[in-house]
């Protein structure tokens, strides 16, 4: 079983971005059955994949856009697609 190192990750990102920062599920014990796990593991490296592929689409449709343009465009496009308002 791999390490859940994308969650501590994603949770520092996450958080980072003000999407969860009163969220009760980081309060809760460790995972500790391995399957479960390993799917956790496979979900978070999807997200990072899916974040990274997003990043590079902002940044090439707008190459004058510094990191914190990015990250402002990447969290409203997240809030977005989650049915933010």
């Amino acid at each position: 079983m791999r390490k859940l190192a994308g969650v501590a990750a994603l949770r520092r990102r996450m958080g980072h971005m003000g999407l969860f920062d009163t969220d009760p599920l980081f309060d809760r014990e460790p995972i500790r059955d391995p399957v479960l796990a390993e799917h956790l593991q496979i979900t978070f490296d999807l997200y990072q994949t899916a974040e990274n592929i997003m990043r590079l689409n902002l940044r090439r449709n707008h190459p004058q856009a510094d990191e914190a343009e990015i990250d402002r465009r990447l969290l409203t496009w997240l809030r977005k697609q989650d049915g933010w308002r």
